[in-house]
């Protein structure tokens, strides 16, 4: 089967493409016990040279089928469906790991993350508003169940899953009243996304102190959507001082923004 592979390969390469797939189809029937690791590299790199991303997935699904437990052929489906822009599969594939590794390792926090990341991606794309919102609770309650965001790569996820809510509702204005809206968002939606991300940055105090300068930025933004304009013109000039912000224009922008709203005489 290997060696059908290759030759597949090779014809694809000489631009027999019909004759090519056929042969693969062919060495995907030899992913049988026991399995051959060479053969599912063999295929997967053929597939993705041919362009079709989800027959890897369909190799990695068979290999699977095979031996379940194999953790690695687990990961390799979760990223097969990944390149294939396919979210929900990605959220099975993701959740299936998870469940299958031992609770409360740091394998199991990764998988985790990796279905949070899948669900937030469902319902950026989601067409329905309902699904989009079920999605989300979902989203949040795993994120609570597993304490929180620990590092600074959750923190950053925790942030985007929150401006999911904030992404749909400006999209939904647009829908509704065109390019003229400008992508503007109700208040309230603005207000209640800026207090969940400043309680997220809040309560992560020590991971926000591994990247001030980031999180620095996103804080800023929350405040100014909250209208505390003052306190968002502080946070962008202490911006303006660090090492290497000489050149900053936009960081000089948004602070001049902020200045501009702030009543005379209340900021030095």
């Amino acid at each position: 089967a290997v060696t059908q592979a290759l030759k597949a390969m090779a014809l694809l390469r000489t631009g027999k493409r019909a004759e090519a797939l056929a042969l693969a189809v062919e060495a995907k029937r030899g992913i049988t016990a026991p399995l051959d690791d060479s053969l599912l590299h063999a295929l997967s790199i053929f597939y993705r040279a041919a362009r079709q991303p989800r027959d890897v997935c369909d190799v990695y699904e068979a290999a699977l089928r095979v031996n379940p437990g194999n953790e690695t052929l687990g990961e390799q489906l979760f990223f097969a469906f990944v390149r294939c822009f396919d979210y929900a599969k990605q959220q099975q594939a993701a959740m299936k790991l998870q469940r299958a590794v031992e609770s409360g390792t740091s394998v199991q926090r990764t998988y985790t993350m990796w279905t949070l990341t899948s669900i937030g991606l469902q319902a950026r794309a989601a067409t329905d508003a309902a699904l989009a919102g079920k999605l989300m609770q979902l989203a949040t309650m795993m994120l609570d169940k597993a304490g929180g965001p620990q590092t600074l790569v959750e923190l950053r996820l925790a942030v985007a899953l929150a401006d999911v809510d904030l992404e749909r509702a400006r999209a939904g204005t647009s829908r509704r009243a065109g390019p003229a809206a400008g992508g503007s968002v109700p208040k309230d939606v603005a207000r209640s996304h800026a207090q969940r991300v400043l309680g997220l940055l809040r309560a992560c105090h020590e991971v926000v102190a591994s990247s001030p300068a980031e999180f620095a930025d996103v804080e800023a933004a929350c405040e100014t959507r909250l209208g505390n304009v003052e306190a968002a013109a502080a946070l962008r000039a202490s911006q303006l001082t660090r090492e290497g912000a000489e050149e900053d224009w936009v960081g000089v922008r948004r602070w001049l923004d902020c200045t501009l709203a702030v009543p005379q005489g209340s900021v030095s």
